[in-house]
């Protein structure tokens, strides 16, 4: 729905609308042509789906929760500093480009809970791995 170009939608109109749309504009002109605002509109949705476009034949996917990602970026950052691959003054450094990866792959809840089980292994194989250089050592 598109308000008219003298003041926008009425109250009425915006109680059916779940979503709202502003388009900034310069205090001197705070009203836009309505043919300017669709066009402005359809740009951003043409650059938004082009992002997005998946390869043919692959089925939409699920995406994991907000939640479910830093829960997972949590552990990894506690994975790969107790590992010594995350640099312990600026370990979000590194995690910073591995987020970056997860937002371009668009990651399932399948997904964060196989890479939850992969930082889980490293957690249970360093453990071990510790235990038995205190033995060796001790």
């Amino acid at each position: 729905m598109l308000g008219p170009e003298d003041n926008g939608l009425e109250t009425s109109d915006l109680s059916l609308c779940r979503h709202f749309i502003t388009i900034p504009t310069h205090d001197g002109f705070p009203s836009m042509n309505l043919s300017h605002s669709l066009a402005i509109l359809l740009y951003e949705i043409s650059i938004f789906s082009a992002k997005i476009k998946k390869p043919a034949g692959l089925p939409a996917k699920k995406l994991a929760k907000g939640d479910e990602i830093e829960h997972m970026v949590d552990h990894m950052r506690e994975t790969l500093l107790s590992i010594e691959f995350l640099d312990k003054q600026n370990p979000d450094h590194l995690l910073r480009t591995f987020r970056r990866i997860f937002g371009v792959a668009g990651l399932s809840s399948r997904e964060v809970k196989i890479i939850e089980g992969l930082m889980s292994r490293i957690d249970w194989t360093e453990k071990e791995r510790r235990k038995h250089a205190h033995v060796h050592h001790g």
